[in-house]
């Protein structure tokens, strides 16, 4: 072992008899409290940033300064012996228990729909009127074409795929009404030249596989002349077209000229 070394064991010896004099002969004696329950000034609430514990000191229990059985009426609140929903009534400036009304139920934390069947239904991807199957005693999506945004029975125009007996698509009006399996039709031709005795006009909608459509036109001209009898269209079953007659049977048409016809037809689409 080195002087060093030897030196620094010897100082620390000395210290440790130091300390161990100190403990034994210098200890104060007298003064102090020794005992916790004898410190004075324990009540004071000399921390107020900090909530006090006892029972009901003046800053336990509270909320946003006002005392929690208080608090925007909670402490008026009753047992509702029933899952309710605490909600705030502005009108009444107070918190209150919300009644779930007819058609909901609140299970646990689960606030569910449950009324007449509506719970049931699902999208049907297409326009639908929400209605009351009394049968069934349930609500229901009854199924039915032609609703147009909010509208049923709204006008709408069409542009006929093809036609037989002009020289090219005819000028005119061409609208539809469609409600369920019903088509209304108006054809007003007001201009076009004829080519084929044969006249036809593609319809909006297939025409149903069973029955058969027919009626008067309001007006016709062939060749350039207004007919001033009776002149027919005619939609068959599981037909495509309207087609057009000069008289109340079959008759053609001229193959050149003016060529105009003008009707309102009804018929069933497939």
């Amino acid at each position: 072992m080195s002087a060093f070394e030897d030196a620094v064991i010897q100082r620390i010896k000395q210290l440790e008899r130091e300390v161990e004099r100190l403990q034994r002969w210098e200890r104060p004696t007298g003064g102090g409290v020794t005992d916790h329950g004898a410190l004075t000034g324990l009540g004071d609430n000399d921390h107020p940033q900090y909530l006090l514990t006892t029972g009901k000191a003046a800053d336990s229990d509270k909320l946003d300064g006002v005392d929690i059985t208080a608090f925007k009426g909670l402490n008026s609140l009753a047992d509702p012996n029933a899952d309710r929903v605490l909600f705030w009534d502005d009108s009444a400036g107070t918190l209150k228990w919300l009644t779930v009304s007819t058609g909901l139920a609140l299970s646990d934390t689960s606030l569910a729909l449950s009324h007449l069947g509506l719970q049931s239904l699902t999208d049907p991807n297409a326009d639908r009127v929400l209605f009351w199957d009394d049968s069934a005693g349930a609500l229901k999506w009854l199924t039915v074409d032609g609703i147009v945004d909010t509208d049923l029975g709204k006008w709408q125009s069409w542009t006929p795929a093809s036609q037989t007996g002009w020289t090219a698509m005819p000028t005119g009006t061409f609208r539809y009404v469609n409600i369920g399996k019903l088509v209304i039709l108006e054809i007003n031709v007001t201009a076009g030249t004829s080519n084929n005795a044969t006249t036809r006009i593609a319809l909006p909608f297939t025409a149903a596989s069973s029955g058969g459509w027919t009626g008067t036109m309001g007006f016709a001209m062939n060749n350039g002349a207004a007919i001033l009898t009776a002149t027919r269209w005619n939609i068959a079953a599981d037909d495509g077209s309207i087609y057009f007659f000069t008289d109340m049977g079959d008759a053609g048409w001229a193959a050149s000229g003016t060529k105009l016809v003008n009707c309102v037809a009804i018929y069933e689409k497939a």
